[in-house]
C-alpha cells in the first residue's frame, strides 16, 4: 500500500456536519458477526477446573480469560519447555492482543482474575510484570545478562589504567508486559528511529536479544518475553499502520475478541479451598518443568503428527486465500501454522506431558479458529481490498478531498452493484478509515447526496 496511506486521519478534514447540512452515516449493518466462542475442546485439565471455577464469579469475557491464563502460565514456566519445528526452538510464548470496547469489553477484568491467582502459585513471578514500556531497549534492560565495561583512569604520569566494572544483570529472564493502554504501544511503534517494533518481533521469535545504543550496549540470553494487550476496536484499527500489518508485527499476535459475559452487581472471590486445591495444581506443573530445566522439550505424537498432516495445510490455505483477495485478514494469520503448535505445547506441558496429543491438537485448533474469526470482525474486509485501496487514494490525493457516493461508483469502473457499494462504505467506516455523511438541507431535492471523507 502506497505510503501516504499508512496515516490518511493525519491529513485535515474541514467538514463541519452541523453547519454543513450533513448527518453521520452509521453501517448499516454489522460487518461481521461476533466470533463463536471457543468450544468445551479447548477447556483440559487444570483449565477446565479453574474456568469453572471463575466464570460465574466475574463479568469478564471467559475466551478473554482463557487465552490471557494460557499465555501467563506460558511466562510463567519460564524459557525452559519448548518444542523444536525445523531447526528453531518455540518456548511457549503467547502473546494476546484482547479487543473489547472501553466500558464493556471488560478486559481487565480479565487479567486481573488471571493474575490474582497466578500471583499465589509463583510469587517471584510478581517482580517480572512490567506495563508501561517505551523502547526496544528497556525491553532487552529488564532482561539483561551482565554487562563487563571497561574504564580508562588517567594516570599523572600521562598513561592510563585499565579496569573492569561488572554491571550486575538480572536472573530471572522472565518478562511479562502486561500494556492496558496497547495503542500507546503503536503509536511509539511508529516513531523514527525507535527500536520498539524490532525488539518485540525478536522476543516473539528467540530468546536471544541485544541491543546498541550511543550510551550502552546490552544482551539478553534466555529471555522469555510475553506480551499482553488490551485495546478497543477503533483504536486498534486506527494507530495499526499497514507497514506493522505487512512486517510481521500484528501477526506475532492472538487477536481476541472481548465483552462483558454477564452483569454483577458485586463480583465474588474464588472459594479458598477450591483456590487453594488449584494453586497446587499449577505449582506441581511449575515444579515439573522447572526440575528438568532448558531440556524439557515437547514433540508431536504419533497420533497427533497425522493430525498435524492434515491441519497445518488447512491453517495456511486459510491465509493464502485471504491474502490472494488483497485482505489485511492474510497477514495478520499468516504465522498460524507455529502458533497453533505453541498452544499444543502450552497445553501439553500443562498436562505435565512431553508428548502432544491430539485433544492439545485439538484445543489449540479451537482457540486459534477463535482468534482469527476475532481478526476477522475486527478488520473485516475494509483494510486491504483492492476497491477500498483505490477509494484511499483518490481521497489522499488532496487534503480534504470529498467523494460523493456516485464519484466512487465512477472511480470503481460502474462496475459495482449499490449494495457493493454499501458494503465497501461500511467497512471502511468499521476499519476506522472514512468518514460517510448524507445532505440533510435540501430533503425536497429527492435522493440525498451522500459524501466520503477520510477520517480526522
Amino acid at each position: 500500500m502506497p505510503g501516504e496511506l499508512e496515516r490518511p486521519e493525519t491529513i485535515l478534514q474541514t467538514i463541519d456536519p452541523l453547519s454543513s447540512g450533513l448527518e453521520p452515516i452509521r453501517p448499516e449493518r454489522a460487518v461481521l458477526p461476533w466470533p463463536r466462542p471457543i468450544g468445551p475442546q479447548a477447556h483440559l485439565g487444570v483449565i477446565a477446573e479453574l474456568l469453572r471455577a471463575v466464570e460465574p464469579l466475574t463479568e469478564a469475557d471467559p475466551n478473554a480469560v482463557l487465552v490471557q491464563l494460557l499465555a501467563a502460565l506460558g511466562n510463567l514456566l519460564g524459557n525452559g519447555p519448548h518444542l523444536v519445528i525445523g531447526e528453531k526452538r518455540h518456548a511457549l510464548r503467547l502473546w494476546p492482543l484482547v479487543v473489547g470496547s472501553t466500558s464493556s469489553g471488560k478486559k481487565g477484568t480479565g487479567s486481573s482474575v488471571v493474575f490474582s491467582l497466578l500471583d499465589d502459585v509463583d510469587v517471584s513471578w510478581q517482580e517480572c510484570r512490567r506495563s508501561g514500556i517505551a523502547s526496544g531497549e528497556a525491553i532487552v534492560h529488564h532482561v539483561r545478562d551482565d554487562t563487563v565495561r571497561l574504564r580508562r583512569v588517567r594516570q599523572p604520569d600521562g598513561g592510563s589504567l585499565e579496569s573492569q566494572e561488572v554491571l550486575g544483570g538480572v536472573a530471572d529472564k522472565r518478562l511479562l508486559v502486561l500494556e492496558e493502554e496497547f495503542s500507546r504501544v503503536l503509536r511509539l511503534a511508529r516513531k523514527e528511529g525507535t527500536t520498539l517494533s524490532a525488539t518485540l518481533r525478536e522476543a516473539w521469535d528467540h530468546d536471544v536479544l541485544m541491543t546498541t545504543s550511543k550510551t550502552s550496549t546490552e544482551k539478553a540470553t534466555g529471555a522469555h518475553v510475553t506480551v499482553i494487550g488490551h485495546i478497543t476496536p477503533e483504536e486498534l484499527r486506527r494507530e495499526l499502520s499497514s507497514v506493522e500489518i505487512s512486517n510481521g508485527f500484528a501477526n506475532r499476535f492472538l487477536f481476541v475478541c472481548s465483552r462483558r459475559s454477564k452483569h454483577l452487581s458485586l463480583p465474588a472471590r474464588l472459594d479458598v479451598t477450591l483456590r487453594t486445591r488449584l494453586v497446587e495444581a499449577l505449582r506441581a506443573v511449575r515444579d515439573h518443568w522447572r526440575e528438568r530445566g532448558a531440556t524439557a522439550a515437547i514433540e508431536l505424537g504419533a497420533e497427533a503428527r497425522g493430525d498435524w498432516a492434515i491441519l497445518k495445510p488447512e491453517i495456511e490455505a486459510e491465509a493464502d486465500r485471504a491474502d490472494d483477495a488483497g485482505l489485511a485478514l492474510g497477514k495478520v494469520i499468516t504465522r498460524g501454522a507455529p502458533y497453533v503448535l505453541r498452544l499444543a505445547a502450552t497445553y501439553a506441558a500443562l498436562d505435565r506431558s512431553s508428548e502432544i496429543t491430539s485433544d492439545h491438537l485439538r484445543a489449540a485448533q479451537e482457540v486459534w479458529r477463535y482468534s482469527v474469526d476475532s481478526a476477522r470482525v475486527i478488520f473485516g474486509d475494509g483494510q486491504a481490498h483492492p476497491d477500498a485501496r483505490r477509494v484511499l487514494e483518490a481521497l489522499a490525493e488532496e487534503a480534504g478531498r470529498r467523494l460523493k457516493r456516485s464519484e466512487v461508483h465512477e472511480l470503481l469502473g460502474n462496475r459495482r452493484s449499490a449494495a457493493d457499494i454499501t458494503r465497501l462504505r461500511d467497512a471502511l467506516i468499521a476499519s476506522g478509515k472514512i468518514a460517510a455523511y448524507r445532505e440533510t438541507s435540501n430533503p425536497d431535492r429527492g435522493r440525498a447526496a451522500e459524501w466520503w471523507c477520510l477520517r480526522c
